[in-house]
């Protein structure tokens, strides 16, 4: 099962930037502490204008072993997170309260994903026959050998007409689609992506589900 988790400043101050660090920081020290075979990886990140900071930060986490209590203690990060504390970097500045945002969402598993494309693709589709044209002998354009599938949920068609046996051009086509049906979960990935970087500016400052406090940054709700 993974998960990505998203950590990010908005349009914050570099302090926020700081705080997407300690914040980094605070979530891998307690997946140590967690009874879970987790594997967490950076997937993107954005690193902040001062030394050790990050604007953004995209993480994987993968683990073989889910439970509820793992998904309540990701729930318990998921929003808002504020940090009460004086500016690491301007001295004077009146400001105590800075906050970021961490958006956690539940992925489907890479090889889940690809067998119920599988198996998507083998249960909705319509199947065509017609003649083939072009070169491969006489029975070629005398028997309807040729295959066109169409994959209705998506729209996404696939044609073979190479073989001059119908079956033969069924697997190929079939081939194909599910080539497609690939690609399309690829490229909704990459938009996924991209939502993920628009997400950056977007943080709402309201009821935190989790508060820090000092330079030590150390948690007080």
């Amino acid at each position: 099962m993974k998960f990505r988790i998203q950590i990010t400043a908005g349009q914050g101050p570099e302090e926020c930037s700081w705080v997407v660090e300690q914040i980094a920081k605070a979530f891998e020290y307690e997946i140590k502490n967690l009874k879970h075979n987790i594997q967490l990886s950076v997937l993107d990140e954005q690193q902040g204008k001062r030394a050790n900071t990050r604007r953004s930060l995209v993480l994987t986490l993968s683990t073989v072993n889910s439970s509820a209590t793992l998904e309540s203690w990701l729930a318990s990060w998921t929003g808002t997170i504020q940090w009460i504390g004086s500016s690491p970097y301007r001295a004077k500045h009146p400001r105590k309260n800075w906050f970021v945002a961490v958006n956690i969402e539940k992925l489907e598993d890479e090889k889940e994903v690809g067998e119920n494309s599988m198996r998507d693709a083998l249960t909705n589709v319509t199947v065509v026959t017609f003649r083939a044209s072009g070169p491969g002998g006489q029975n070629v354009n005398k028997v309807a050998s040729a295959v066109r599938i169409v994959h209705a949920p998506t729209g996404l068609t696939a044609t073979a007409q190479e073989h001059r046996s119908q079956s033969e051009n069924r697997v190929l086509a079939l081939t194909r689609l599910k080539q497609k049906l690939q690609s399309k979960v690829l490229e909704e990935e990459n938009n996924t992506r991209r939502k993920l970087r628009n997400q950056h500016s977007d943080l709402q400052r309201g009821n935190p589900t989790r508060i820090y406090s000092g330079i030590e940054f150390r948690r007080i709700k």
